[in-house]
């Protein structure tokens, strides 16, 4: 979700130690949008085992392009996951580890007790999948169907030509299944012509659970169709 990172959670808080929060040097090279090759020296912070987010991009890049990144002597492919085109100066991207990627990054992060009070709030894997929702705008009666490409059990990132600003409240339903499901969410993330960042913010923890145990079914029972 294009937070910062997306939508559904993407900022980390109080998780890991400064070194994990503190912006660390890469290179990054691959396909731009425009379709021209780009090599460049960037940014990499907001770390987790599964993401990371670049900063400093000159170029833009397409959601869901793989890219290639160095950091420290260690050299791999990510996939982007998240963008934010907001300041062309100053391009930011979320990614994560291609597949069959091991995450170069792995070492800078500092394993947090499960006991701990402070937690990560991103409490779910994301998955890259099309997942139908339908919201409704306050003072609107009328539901709009969107798609989620990239959802997890407390949020998703909705792409849209017509996102809502910011803070924004909207009301939310999806699909478990059959089961609909409605909630209250609030819009994280604006990116103007392309989408939003949704968080769950009146989905009660045992239902997010279970979304999130569909999701990791549903993503396993693809992956095996496929071999």
């Amino acid at each position: 979700m294009s937070t910062q990172p997306p939508r559904s959670g993407g900022c980390i808080e109080n998780a890991k130690d400064s070194k994990a929060e503190s912006e660390l040097s890469v290179r990054v090279w691959g396909l731009a949008a425009n379709g021209r090759t780009f090599a460049q020296n960037a940014s990499l912070k907001n770390l987790t085992p599964n993401s990371a987010l670049i900063g400093g991009l000159s170029q833009e890049i397409a959601m869901n392009e793989v890219i290639g990144l160095q950091f420290k002597d260690v050299k791999t492919r990510v996939q982007v996951v998240w963008v934010d085109n907001r300041d062309p100066k100053n391009r930011s991207a979320e990614v994560r580890p291609a597949p069959n990627q091991a995450c170069p990054w792995q070492s800078e992060i500092v394993q947090v007790d499960q006991s701990s009070s402070h937690l990560n709030r991103r409490e779910f894997d994301r998955h890259l999948m099309t997942f139908p929702v339908e919201i409704k705008r306050y003072g609107s009666h009328a539901p709009i169907r969107l798609s989620a490409n990239d959802v997890s059990g407390s949020g998703c990132y909705l792409q849209t030509m017509s996102p809502s600003p910011a803070g924004s409240q909207l009301n939310l339903t999806f699909w478990i299944e059959s089961e609909a499901v409605n909630c209250e969410a609030l819009v994280r993330t604006c990116d103007v012509g392309f989408g939003m960042g949704i968080e769950f913010v009146g989905l009660a923890a045992p239902v997010k659970q279970r979304l999130q145990a569909w999701l990791d079914a549903n993503r396993r029972s693809t992956a095996a169709g496929k071999r």
